[in-house]
């Protein structure tokens, strides 16, 4: 993929640049539970401009907060099934009448972080050659 590119920086999980599809639900949260579960019943489609084994960077047009939780679906090319995880948002901007923000995952089966993993690297090596 041509469009894969490593990000270097100090992470603890490799990155790269990429464009995948993301459904996401936000978490509901103290007294904004009836706004959330409002935009809640609805998957929010987004997208994920970078990804890694530990998180992922979104852009969307729900306006999230740093601090929310969310539940996503992250899209594989390739995969029959999404990759499922419950995260958080540690920082988010806004820019073009977007949101742009830095996902971590809190929570993902150890399988779906090793598809993230195999998937980043599979794309370092196809960058690197």
């Amino acid at each position: 993929m041509d469009n894969a590119q490593l990000v270097m920086e100090k992470r603890k999980h490799p990155r790269v640049t990429v464009t995948l599809p993301v459904k996401f639900k936000r978490l509901s949260r103290g007294e904004e539970a009836r706004q959330a579960l409002a935009e809640a019943r609805e998957k929010q489609v987004s997208e994920a401009t970078n990804v890694s084994a530990g998180g992922l960077a979104l852009v969307t047009k729900a306006a999230l907060r740093k601090h929310d939780l969310v539940k996503l679906e992250l899209s594989l090319p390739n995969l029959a099934s999404p990759v499922k995880a419950f995260a958080e948002v540690v920082w988010c901007r806004e820019g073009g009448g977007d949101h742009h923000c830095g996902i971590t995952f809190l929570a993902l089966k150890q399988e779906d972080e090793d598809i993230l993993g195999s998937f980043v690297m599979n794309l370092l090596g196809d960058s690197a050659g």
